[in-house]
């Protein structure tokens, strides 16, 4: 089946302007190509790990004095949830695909 001539050129006319559209909204910084975006993600997920990995060590005492128990004992305990929490979620999995 043959397609008519100005039917072909519209789908061309229409390709280039998607083309178009899609050049500009890279380079205005409206679009992020998904290594750079993997990249974002991975960061943002290990520093949010990173600080409630910190969590007991900067909570720990302060709970502890307030409860009038070892600090220690404290950071400790709230260390070893913490870990087993973060290693339940295990690695963030960006899913960019469109939905």
């Amino acid at each position: 089946m043959d397609m008519p001539f100005d039917e072909a050129r519209r789908l061309k006319e229409v390709y280039l302007v998607c083309l178009n559209r899609l050049e500009f909204e890279q380079k205005s910084g409206a679009l992020v190509d998904m290594e750079t975006a993997s990249t974002i993600l991975f960061e943002e997920f290990r520093a949010a790990r990173d600080a409630w990995l910190d969590w007991p060590t900067r909570i720990g005492p302060m709970l502890a004095a307030v409860l009038g128990i070892d600090a220690d004992k404290v950071t400790t305990a709230l260390s070893a949830y913490v870990h087993k929490q973060v290693t339940d979620l295990g690695e963030p999995q960006a899913d960019f695909a469109e939905r």
